[in-house]
């Protein structure tokens, strides 16, 4: 017959079942299952998620994903927690971070292969100290970077790194703001397969710098405040980006979304091509550009670019100078109004361009620049769309202004454009091609009311 069984509550209200023989119910000792008082030890008996078929212990489960907390981050924005995510992120396992402003004061070297940073959008800010030391000697300081920056490796892109993600982080880089400083949250160096999404950026110069590489993808972040060269920074030779739905507001030197092509040296020959830019909302420029540091190189190219869909606000709107090729500019809105201490600038600008020393730094060919609604101007000197390139087509767009408004543009096809306070036939200036443009008076009152 079995025993009565009586409840027994110990000190640290753990309880057991036990019998009147003073065992537990399978026959152990109640002390040597008991934990001391406030302690807490780790199952070791396995558990079978619903659903599933094998039995795994909590601790595994818990080592799946690296979390900054379990390397000692306190998350307070005021305790310094670069070297717990250092940890978390060499862990090579996904990092997740917790709600919490985790401040950093030195750069956090990202391995080479594989890594994945993700938290819930807004909810995990990477705060950087000022000072910050520099990980990569007169080039950046960022939060994250990938690789020590050297002209010599970017030869060919996408070949020192692979496989970066990061996913809902926000960085605050307001400590940097008008220090002279090029800060950045992230600086992507020679990775091929990367994404940057869903993530907040407040000051600093950029949300990343993207150098020299491939296969990217830059969707649904928001960036405010960059005081640098642009929210997005592709130099270097990058290739195969897509830039789709970010909100960018550049308050610095005006520049959303930067494709160059140099290195800063002009040492090694650069082709930056192969860019999507779309749906995007921009307070800032789209800047095309082979200029390298001021000085004509002809070994750097820009090609194969579209850009399609954005609405961009910025007193430069869409420019770019030298060896670029193969370019489509469709169905953009752009407001051009100059703001305080800005000078006209045409809505779109592909141009010879010159340095420094007035030389020539290369021809743009072959633009398509097509259905773009273009207005703001102040000045009367200001060309809606200014291509000095060769073989473009320049159709279907419509503009709209105060003042003098009309193309400046060198051989191609131009025709169906829109210019509705008629200015067009006053300085056009027409190096070889077919020009059927609608000027007359009478569109002008429509255009105006519907899109202006």
């Amino acid at each position: 017959m079995t025993a009565p069984l009586t409840t027994v509550v110990s000190e640290n209200l753990i309880s057991k079942i036990v019998d009147d023989d003073g065992g537990s119910i399978d026959n152990t000792p109640i002390g040597a299952t008991t934990p001391a008082a406030g302690a807490f030890t780790a199952l070791s008996g396995s558990v079978t998620a619903t659903g599933s078929t094998t039995a795994r212990t909590l601790a595994a489960r818990f080592g799946q994903v690296a979390n900054p907390f379990d390397f000692g981050a306190a998350g307070n924005g005021t305790t310094d927690d670069t070297v717990a995510i250092q940890a978390a992120v060499n862990s090579g396992k996904p990092v997740f971070f917790p709600h919490g402003t985790y401040l950093v004061s030195s750069a956090i070297v990202i391995p080479q292969t594989g890594v994945t940073m993700f938290a819930q959008p807004f909810t995990a800010t990477i705060k950087a100290t000022n000072p910050f030391p520099g990980y990569i000697a007169n080039w950046t300081v960022a939060c994250f970077v990938s690789y020590e920056y050297s002209v010599t490796t970017l030869s060919t892109p996408g070949t020192i790194c692979s496989d970066i993600y990061v996913d809902g982080l926000s960085f605050d880089l307001t400590a940097w703001n008008n220090t002279g400083i090029a800060t950045d949250g992230l600086a992507l160096v020679g990775v091929n397969n990367f994404s940057i999404t869903n993530c907040f950026c407040n000051g600093g110069m950029s949300l990343a710098q993207i150098v020299g590489c491939s296969n990217g993808y830059e969707a649904g972040n928001r960036v405010i405040n960059s005081y640098g060269n642009a929210c997005f920074d592709h130099w270097g030779g990058s290739q195969n980006i897509r830039i789709i739905g970010n909100y960018l507001h550049s308050v610095g030197v005006g520049v959303a979304i930067n494709v160059n092509a140099n290195d800063g040296t002009g040492a090694v020959a650069h082709t930056t091509s192969g860019f999507i830019i779309e749906g995007n909302t921009l307070l800032g420029s789209i800047d095309l550009d082979t200029l390298e540091n001021d000085a004509p190189n002809t070994s750097q190219f820009v090609q194969k670019i579209i850009i399609q869909g954005n609405h961009i606000m910025s007193p430069y709107g869409i420019y770019g100078r030298g060896q670029i090729t193969d370019v489509k500019i469709i169905g953009n809105t752009l407001d051009v109004t100059p703001i305080s201490g800005n000078s006209p600038s045409p809505g779109i600008w592909i141009g010879l361009g010159s340095d420094t020393g007035g030389g020539t730094i290369g021809t743009p060919d072959s633009f398509i620049v097509k259905g773009n609604t273009i207005k703001g101007f102040v000045g009367s000197t200001v060309n809606a769309i200014q291509m000095e390139g060769t073989n473009s087509v320049v159709s279907d767009n419509i503009t709209g202004g105060a003042y003098n408004l009309a193309l400046q543009i060198g051989s191609g096809t131009y025709h169906g454009n829109i210019f509705p306070n008629g200015a067009y036939g006053s300085t056009v200036i027409i190096a070889e091609g077919v020009v059927s443009n609608v000027t007359a008076p009478i569109v002008q009152s429509a255009v105006q009311q519907l899109l202006f």
